[in-house]
């Protein structure tokens, strides 16, 4: 297990073997913009868990992904997984 200081919450090994962006606790947008500011940095196919509890995170993550032509997938209510698929 691994285990996030922030959210103070233990996490498979399966999640934390990726970069965790925490946004547990803020609100829209600042999933999205933690999210790319990670993601812009690093090289094409890098993978992350973005962890964010607003309830506009899952549209807008997904909405995110779609236009700038990466990936996300929701895996658990909170939890979200991310993938650079294209320069942004």
């Amino acid at each position: 297990m691994g285990y996030c200081a922030r959210s103070k919450r233990a996490w498979p090994s399966s999640v934390t073997d990726r970069p965790i962006i925490d946004s547990l606790g803020t609100r829209c947008p600042q999933p999205i913009i933690e999210t790319a500011k990670f993601l812009r940095s690093q090289p094409i196919g890098t993978e992350a868990i973005l962890l964010a509890d607003d309830p506009a995170t899952a549209p807008d993550i997904s909405a995110w992904a779609r236009m700038t032509k990466n990936y996300s997938e929701q895996l658990e209510p909170h939890t979200f997984l991310v993938r650079k698929e294209s320069e942004f």
